[in-house]
């Protein structure tokens, strides 16, 4: 069984230190979270996951309605991108007087394919135990495929009423990590894959001066959870642990 982890976080403030007449314990999620509340038996502070926030505001937003159709969740892939997203937030996070915690999900992933993939090896590969290829990440797929991949954005960017030129390139995809969606709601060839390792273009610089994220489809079995506190626990919410419709 091939497993990947990765990385939530939520930044969160005391409902006492913005108007609150007392100190229930409760808190109120400013990013990274869709809600929260205190559990009765142990009093954690249980909070539901939203996406992983992205520096510029519009991916945020189109994250989020991605999550409000309950279609996945981004998380923080890789060590080098998650500490320096994690040490960005939580330099926010001091600025207002806030908290950010984290936990570590491991996800069960089938097969992982060592080389570059095309199309033909995500359909056929199985390893050893016969599993298929359920994770992949884009910087590992052969260029025919991405091209193929960068003329579904195009259509995509058309239908949305905007200019064909705002995506020529490959790198262009990074600017909408949310369009990877859509590939693999509609593309019968990564209907199977569970989590997709994309590229982001939301640094300041160029565009090649993308970090990764990984997109998570629900249903994707939780092998298991690391939280960075004992008294705030991140969860994934309830519709990201049901069986999704293919």
């Amino acid at each position: 069984m091939s497993t990947v982890r990765l990385q939530a976080f939520a930044v969160l403030k005391s409902k006492a230190q913005i108007g609150s007449e007392k100190n229930t314990g409760e808190m109120v999620p400013l990013c990274g979270a869709s809600d929260t509340r205190v559990n009765a038996d142990d009093k954690c502070v249980d909070v539901l996951l939203d996406s992983v926030p992205f520096r510029l505001d519009s991916i945020t937003e189109r994250a989020k309605n991605l999550s409000r159709n309950r279609l996945g969740l981004f998380f923080l892939y890789g060590i080098r991108d998650s500490l320096a997203e994690t040490s960005f937030w939580s330099s926010e996070a001091r600025k207002n007087d806030s908290v950010l915690t984290t936990a570590e999900f491991e996800y069960e992933v089938g097969a992982i394919y060592p080389n570059l993939v095309d199309r033909k090896t995500i359909r056929e590969f199985r390893n050893e135990s016969g599993a298929s290829i359920r994770f992949a990440n884009v910087s590992r797929m052969k260029r025919e495929m991405l091209l193929d991949v960068l003329a579904k954005f195009q259509q995509f960017i058309k239908e949305e009423g905007g200019k064909v030129d705002q995506m020529a390139t490959t790198r262009d995809m990074a600017t909408r990590p949310d369009l990877w969606v859509k590939v693999l709601e509609s593309d019968q060839d990564l209907k199977q894959i569970d989590i997709l390792v994309v590229p982001v273009a939301d640094l300041e610089g160029p565009k090649s001066h993308s970090r990764q994220v990984a997109w998570v489809r629900p249903g994707t079995k939780i092998v298991s959870t690391m939280q960075s506190r004992t008294d705030i626990r991140l969860l994934n919410p309830s519709w990201m642990l049901e069986s999704a419709t293919r």
